[in-house]
């Protein structure tokens, strides 16, 4: 039977029942402690108006319940927990100590705006699309928080040049059987990523990717794959192509090229001069080249974000929270208009978080840091001349690869390189300074049709980069192909930052935070469920509930002053 626990309030009731605790907030159960798995053994202070109540969720879990008294709002947890799930889980084997902290809605939200506020988000349908005809919809904050909407944003990777490629051709029936893996005595490069540094302890780990580029055959044409993660090398490097299929596989060649400014002419070539290597199924085989590259990439080029500061541990609610999120199986499309993200499930969300592929925004130090840039009661970057013109998916469902790549990525580059992409549509402006988001997509979406993961996207982002689109231009009427090897060679210069950083909305702590994350220049990508577009063009808790989610929109921008009709809206 399930005990439960109902933290006291009143700190003349503490003293009475529970003599020796020093914060005066509502704890529970100080005595007894031991390691045997009890909910006695955690002890839970409080700041602000509310309680909480604790129930043992197994053996070795206790439940965390925050309740808000009148006129307070729960924010975030502190000590053994953190973050702003609610409710939370915690191992009570051991000791543990947790603060639940309550804001006052008046002192920190005065104006009230926080309660009426909307984020702006942008759809890949068409410049044409939706009610206010340019692409745009709006979700409420209200609504945000009511439907733990879920965000991903990755940081750019400003003033990139790669300093050395690897450029091969393999002969293979049969992409899905092939791994490509570059290594010297320091370290490794893999096609599909399967270690990178996302740890900033600089440990390994691995982080396969969901989805691979199916059983379609490779491309006669040569790829060519930023190795300068593995600069200066000074001895051997090896390729190693492991045949994990039925059939036979050639290496036709391999090279290195080095690079003082990119792009431009290698300084360096360094050949293999082989000719139709075979790889026997089943097998796999190493190519050994001793080559001296004293470059290496700059400092910048390998740093993380700012946002290193505020990731936090993740908790056992970060996962257990997808158990209640409707995630739907496979792409699909109606009215022309594809869909196709496919969101993680509990134990890939587990999985992913154990493992490094995503880390997650503490809440609860960003918003309470003050890192707030503009200041203003509204932003927004889709009016930026930064931000590509809208664009259409087609019935493809690649939406996540729209989100990510198109517009995250593009907003990023055009804002490192001074680019003006302010035009009505794609058509419009130089298609080598927009991103293709095909060329990522056809890598990930396993062969078919089928959608793919953020993760997915954002990891081979992180490991390759994406082509433009005047190499690759978005093609809903195909989805197989990897591009040329010019596509393959302008990616290297187009990557973003490890690693991935992931928050849902739980209250109006992740509201503020997600505004202070977009002042301070990032987009995110939102999770939503895309039957629920209606003609008024904004989500409110009335109109959008329990969703299925199945597409990705960007978030670009926010209005503190709530608007109610196609009218009235501010930002646009």
């Amino acid at each position: 039977m399930k005990k439960m626990f109902k933290l006291m309030i009143l700190f003349s009731l503490l003293v009475t029942l529970l003599s020796g605790c020093s914060n005066g907030g509502n704890i529970a159960g100080d005595s007894g402690l031991d390691n045997t798995g009890d909910s006695n053994n955690v002890i839970v202070s409080k700041e602000g108006g509310g309680e909480v109540i604790l129930e043992e969720e197994d053996s070795t879990t206790t439940k965390l319940m925050a309740q808000a008294a009148d006129s307070y709002y729960f924010s975030h947890w502190e000590g053994d927990l953190s973050g702003t799930n609610n409710p939370e889980y915690i191992d009570n084997t051991a000791p543990r100590e947790v603060t639940a902290v309550f804001l006052s809605q008046e002192e920190n939200n005065p104006d009230g705006t926080d309660a009426n506020g909307v984020f702006k988000l942008i759809n890949s349908w068409g410049e044409n699309w939706g009610a206010f005809n340019d692409g745009s919809y709006y979700i409420s904050y209200e609504a945000a928080i009511a439907n733990n909407l879920d965000l991903y944003l990755i940081a750019p990777r400003d003033q990139y040049q790669p300093k050395a490629l690897a450029v091969f051709n393999i002969e293979a029936a049969s992409r899905k059987d092939v791994e490509i893996k570059f290594e010297t005595a320091d370290g490794s490069k893999q096609l599909y990523p399967a270690s990178a540094p996302y740890d900033y302890d600089g440990s390994m780990n691995n982080i396969p990717v969901n989805q691979k580029g199916g059983a379609s055959a490779f491309p006669e044409n040569n790829i060519a794959l930023d190795i300068s993660s593995l600069l200066p090398i000074n001895g051997e490097i090896t390729l190693t192509v492991t045949n994990s299929g039925s059939s036979d596989i050639y290496l036709n060649n391999w090279q290195l090229e080095e690079y003082s400014a990119y792009p431009g002419t290698p300084v360096q070539t360094y050949s293999s001069n082989l000719s139709s290597e075979l790889i026997a199924a089943g097998n796999s085989k190493s190519f050994t080249m001793n080559i001296n590259i004293e470059t290496s990439v700059s400092a910048q080029a390998d740093s993380s974000s700012g946002l290193d500061s505020y990731v936090r541990d993740y908790t056992e609610a970060d996962w257990r929270s997808r158990e209640n999120k409707h995630l739907r199986a496979q792409s699909y499309h109606n009215d022309s208009f594809g869909r196709g993200l496919k969101e993680l499930s509990a134990e890939e969300m587990k999985t992913a978080l154990e493992s490094g592929i995503v880390k997650t925004i503490d809440a609860g130090a960003l918003a309470g840091d003050q890192i707030k840039v503009a200041g203003e009661a509204s932003l927004d970057y889709s009016a930026s001349e930064y931000f590509p013109p809208v664009g259409n998916q087609g019935s493809e469902g690649s939406c996540a690869s729209w989100s990510t790549v198109y517009y995250m990525l593009g907003f990023y580059q055009a804002r490192d390189q001074g680019w003006d992409l302010s035009a009505a549509a794609v058509t419009g402006v130089d298609q080598s300074q927009l991103m293709s988001p095909d060329f990522i997509y056809q890598l990930i979406n396993g062969g078919q049709d089928g959608g793919s993961y953020y993760t997915d996207n954002l990891m081979m982002l992180a490991n390759l980069g994406a082509a433009s689109w005047a190499e690759m231009p978005a093609d809903d009427s195909e989805y197989l192909s990897w591009g040329s090897e010019e596509a393959w060679r302008t990616a290297a210069g187009h990557r973003v930052d490890y690693p991935i950083y992931y928050l849902q909305i739980n209250n109006y702590t992740d509201i503020k935070a997600v505004k202070d994350l977009l002042d301070q220049g990032y987009l995110l990508s939102a999770a939503i469920d895309s039957t629920q577009y209606n003609s008024n063009g904004i989500w409110t808790v009335d109109n959008y509930s329990n969703p299925y989610l199945d597409h990705a929109n960007t978030v670009v921008g926010y209005d503190d002053s709530y608007q109610n009709s196609v009218e009235e809206i501010s930002i646009k």
